[in-house]
């Protein structure tokens, strides 16, 4: 999803499937408040069987520190925005 993210406005364009049959592709998403947001990664944050996404801050990045921001999704709706604490430099995803 993060190669798809358009770099100027920050928009994530969201595939609607069922399965691996592909429904709709017209719906985007505009990322957190501010600019510097990026996609990090998709899966199921919330334990629901959903996907979910995970949302970096560059700018706080360069400070030193990364702030984290989770959306839990029901279908193309965003359920609970949650912003996790920033975590220091070296902090990896896997």
């Amino acid at each position: 999803m993060q190669d798809r993210q358009n770099q100027a406005s920050g928009e994530v364009p969201v595939r609607t499937m069922d399965g691996g049959i592909f429904l709709r592709g017209d719906t985007v998403l505009t990322p957190p408040a501010g600019f510097g947001w990026k996609v990090l990664g998709t899966g199921d944050f919330g334990g629901d069987w959903r996907s979910d996404i995970l949302w970096r801050h560059a700018l706080t990045a360069a400070r030193g520190a990364t702030e984290l921001q989770v959306w839990t999704m029901h279908g193309l709706l965003v359920a609970h925005p949650c912003t996790l604490a920033c975590v220091p430099d070296g902090w990896h995803a896997a």
